[in-house]
Formats: structure tokens, C-alpha cells, sequence
């Protein structure tokens, strides 16, 4: 429970918090709210803590993914990131290590190449068809126009149009 006078958190205040299910802030805080167990920094979109339990809300009020944002969350096991997010800054999904799941949006138009990291068991990425520069075909993350494998993981296929293979694409 976040009271009314909270205005600053840091992007790891709750790193480690592995059993986190619910998030809670009070109606009268002028910076943050909470919203299906997420915490969202009202001035700027940026969800900036999500807990075992949270589902994004889609009513776009987050546009921006923040660091540390699913940070060590021990029983999440799908992300659905929904229309209307933008961005996903780096290191913003890591150390969930039951997460087997994850949904792109079509607005999604620009992400750190190191937004997952320590999440091991992901199996399944799903980007919509028909985004103008990504794609999730064959389980990895690729820039369509320029032939890239952006992010991959375990059970990753590389399509054959790919060419290149991106810095860092397959760290863990």
C-alpha cells in the first residue's frame, strides 16, 4: 500500500519481492495509481511495478513499460501487453522464471534489445500480424525490413528470410 504522500520510487525499490500479488495505492496520491495490480506513474504512462497478479490495463493508461517492471516475479507465467503501449524500456521483464508466455501489441514501436532478460522458460511470443516493423515468427523477435533476429530464446526457429543475427540476441 502506497499512501497519499508517496512521490518518488526508484526502479528497483521492489526488486526481489518474488511473492508480490497485490498493489495497492491510496485514491489521493497525485502521482501514482494502481490499476489491476500494476502501478502506474500518472504524469508519464509508465507502468512501474507489476505484481504476481497483474493484468495491464488496456484503457491506456500505460504506454511506457518501466524498468524493472516485472522484476523477479516467481508465479507469472504470461505477460499480455495490450494496444496502446509504446515503448518497453530495458531490463523492464526480467528474472521471472515461470514466465512461458508474451503478447506484443501492434503499437509496440520501440523496445531495448535487453527488455527480457533471466527469463528462461519463454515458449511462446506473440506480435499481431501485419506490424509494420517487428515480427514473431518463429518464436524470436525480428526487424522484418532489415532481415534482423532481434531477440531470441530457447525454442526459437529462425525464419529463413533472416540474414543477421543482433549483438546480444540470444543473451540470457
Amino acid at each position: 500500500y502506497l499512501g497519499a504522500s508517496m512521490r518518488t520510487l526508484y526502479p528497483d525499490s521492489f526488486d526481489g519481492c518474488r511473492s508480490l500479488d497485490t498493489i495497492e495505492v491510496d485514491p489521493n496520491n497525485t502521482t501514482f495509481i494502481a490499476v489491476d495490480n500494476c502501478l502506474i506513474q500518472k504524469n508519464n504512462n509508465q507502468l512501474i511495478l507489476a505484481s504476481n497478479n497483474a493484468k495491464i490495463p488496456a484503457d491506456g493508461s500505460v504506454k511506457v513499460i518501466g524498468k524493472n517492471a516485472f522484476s523477479g516475479l516467481n508465479s507469472i507465467d504470461e505477460i499480455i501487453i495490450p494496444e496502446g503501449v509504446t515503448t518497453i524500456v530495458a531490463e523492464a521483464i526480467s528474472n521471472c522464471p515461470n514466465l512461458q508466455k508474451l503478447s506484443l501489441p501492434s503499437t509496440l514501436t520501440s523496445f531495448d534489445l535487453n527488455y527480457i532478460t533471466g527469463c528462461n522458460s519463454i515458449s511462446a511470443v506473440l506480435f499481431p500480424n501485419g506490424h509494420p516493423i517487428y515480427t514473431a515468427e518463429g518464436n524470436a523477435i525480428s526487424d522484418k525490413s532489415a532481415k534482423t533476429l532481434i531477440l531470441g530464446f530457447a525454442s526459437t526457429e529462425i525464419p529463413d528470410w533472416v540474414t543477421t543475427i543482433g549483438a546480444d540476441a540470444f543473451k540470457e
